[in-house]
């Protein structure tokens, strides 16, 4: 530059990054969302765009269905995560059957977040408003894996909430500071969870254990892997099962069609009363029929009942308990009258 320039005060410094330019290299999908909020954490303009465009992510072939995937995103401090939070609000997202629009939210590993995995949170499970019913995204799943530092009251500020009622998958691996009070906090709005993921929560008991199976009635799939839960909790929880499945009153039975139960401190013992519980739920049991028996009317007869569904296991994962030895347990458990249902075993390690 020359010094004419100077003199006439031309700016030194090279002018910003064009927004057409940043909306382009977004569009282009050359970058990851952890990646572009990286570079919204240092530039300004970077961050103007990001917040204009729609921070949702479609799910291939599932045109009622959106991801919000933020995962590691050192750049979305907690002021940036509540103006985030309140451009979600305003977000609405026709969905092309006329149904409601589900997201997904992950959040995994945002270490030191606490704030802005509220926000973000919340944001997908406020209280509707008049005419938002059919736009506003609702709250299909949330993922805080690796959320070791998210606190109790971060949780029940969201799970509090009426929109929760819709959460269908959860996974709080890690949030190993939830673990004693997890029981009673996802059984009162999140009955129609399906999936549930608490690796690594070594102080969730067999009680808490139970607890979650009788207050999650739509559970499909739980991942206990790295609770500690020892040969001792595992025949607690095995006897409910069975009690549960043989009840006398009618309702549906356990529909968990996937359970892991790795690096869980077992045993042969352990895996002798996972058998059981194989063998006694296949066996069934029979309900009358709607109008059919009941009210100190007559027994029904054989027209009048049904079989009624027992546990269906389809997946069992009991890799990395070191303790199991010997032969004896294990075939007892492939050879049990339920473990024909199995389509997958994992005995690793």
């Amino acid at each position: 530059m020359s010094s004419a320039d100077e003199a006439e005060g031309a700016p030194c410094a090279p002018p910003a990054l064009d927004a057409d330019c940043i909306a382009h290299v977004l569009a282009s999908g050359f970058l990851t969302t952890v990646e572009a909020w990286r570079c919204a954490r240092v530039c300004r303009a970077w961050c103007d765009v990001l917040m204009d465009r729609s921070p949702y992510t479609p799910k291939t072939g599932e045109p009622d269905r959106v991801e919000l995937n933020l995962s590691g995103c050192v750049g979305l401090d907690d002021a940036r995560a509540i103006q985030l939070a309140t451009h979600l609000r305003a977000c609405h997202l026709p969905c092309p059957r006329g149904a409601r629009v589900a997201v997904d939210v992950v959040l995994d590993n945002c270490v030191s977040l606490e704030a802005a995995i509220a926000q973000l949170a919340l944001a997908h499970v406020a209280e509707e408003q008049a005419g938002d019913a059919c736009s506003r995204p609702f709250l299909r799943g949330l993922s805080l894996r690796g959320c070791r530092e998210v606190r109790l009251d971060t949780l029940t500020r969201v799970f509090e909430k009426e929109g929760c009622v819709n959460l269908e998958h959860l996974d709080l691996s890690g949030c190993t500071r939830v673990s004693g009070h997890l029981p009673f906090l996802l059984g009162y709005r999140t009955r129609r969870l399906e999936t549930l993921d608490v690796t690594g929560h070594t102080r969730l008991d067999a009680l808490g254990v139970i607890t979650l199976l009788d207050e999650l009635p739509r559970l499909r799939e739980l991942s206990l892997e790295g609770t500690g839960l020892g040969d001792s909790g595992c025949a607690q929880v095995c006897a409910f099962v069975v009690a549960r499945s043989h009840r006398s009153t009618p309702g549906p039975c356990l529909p968990l069609t996937g359970l892991s139960l790795a690096a869980c401190c077992l045993s042969s013992h352990g895996v002798r009363a996972l058998a059981d519980m194989l063998s006694h739920t296949a066996e069934g049991r029979q309900e009358p029929l709607n109008g059919a028996g009941g009210g100190g009317s007559p027994a029904p007869s054989a027209r009048g009942v049904q079989q009624a569904s027992t546990l269906s296991l389809q997946s069992l994962s009991l890799a990395d308990n070191l303790d199991i030895v010997g032969e004896d347990a294990v075939v007892a458990l492939l050879r049990a009258t339920g473990a024909q249902r199995l389509l997958k075993c994992d005995l690793s390690g």
